[in-house]
């Protein structure tokens, strides 16, 4: 559910990394190519769009433009704008990832007007909120004129919350866009944010089923403990370095 050529930024040289599923409260060494994977979890049931074609176009596309940004290349506006639709897409899978196997139940409305029972797939409720305009788009926000700049950092974590909107306090409007690219680099798009505000925590916080990092990072009794603090959705705001679960990211 998180795209594997992204976390191969994580991966060490055998493509291997550390990924806890907060579902289960268990964290496993694996191949990135096993990584947070859910069977057909974007197929539509009733609606013919295809949705993983769709995610694997933004994928292609962004995934480039992001490799760039790990190497603080410089983008083309073309590399930008695929930027920020990977970005899109990551935060909208995002606010899905415990719920790959729920089902909804429906009732369709024929062409002969009879009506129909029917449960929809996760794909089928995406493809529906994607007209719905319940959440902020990217490019209404006019990101690409931004400031974009790098964050160096050691031991990032990432996750399916890992994209993060910042807002100013009793504010609505959306100021600072940050994003994990690798466990050295963060992407801070918007406002200066400080240095001092801890990624790691925000990205365990937001993330409602999987988090990753670098092999080696986790260990049973953190994952267990975090896991314990997860609701259905978002964990709890609660201070996890007060129960002793030390996220270990420093920014320089």
């Amino acid at each position: 559910m998180i795209p594997r050529s992204y976390l191969d930024g994580w991966a060490d040289g055998k493509g291997m990394v550390d990924v806890a599923d907060l579902a289960k409260g268990r964290s496993t060494t694996t191949a990135i190519i096993n990584a947070t994977v859910v069977s057909y979890a974007y197929r539509t049931e009733i609606l013919s769009t295809d949705l993983e074609g769709q995610f694997a176009k933004v994928e292609s596309a962004g995934i480039s433009a992001l490799r760039k940004l790990r190497r603080t290349d410089t983008l083309t506006q073309g590399e930008i704008r695929a930027a920020i639709a990977f970005l899109d897409m990551y935060r909208e899978r995002g606010l899905y990832a415990d719920q790959a196997k729920t089902q909804t139940p429906a009732v369709l409305l024929m062409q002969d007007r009879s009506l129909q029972e029917a449960e929809l797939s996760l794909g089928d409720r995406m493809v529906l909120a994607s007209y719905m305009n319940e959440t902020v788009e990217f490019d209404q926000l006019g990101i690409e004129t931004w400031p974009w700049s790098i964050w160096d950092c050691t031991n990032a974590l990432t996750g399916d919350g890992a994209l993060t909107l910042w807002r100013e306090a009793n504010s609505t409007a959306v100021t600072t866009i940050t994003f994990p690219l690798s466990p050295t680099k963060i992407l801070v798009i918007g406002r200066k944010l400080s240095r001092s505000v801890d990624i790691n925590l925000v990205t365990v916080l937001k993330s409602r089923r999987w988090l990753i990092a670098q092999r080696g990072m986790f260990d049973e009794k953190k994952i267990s403990l975090i896991a314990k603090n997860h609701n259905p959705g978002p964990l709890r705001w609660i201070s996890l370095k007060e129960k002793g679960i030390s996220l270990d990211l420093e920014v320089s």
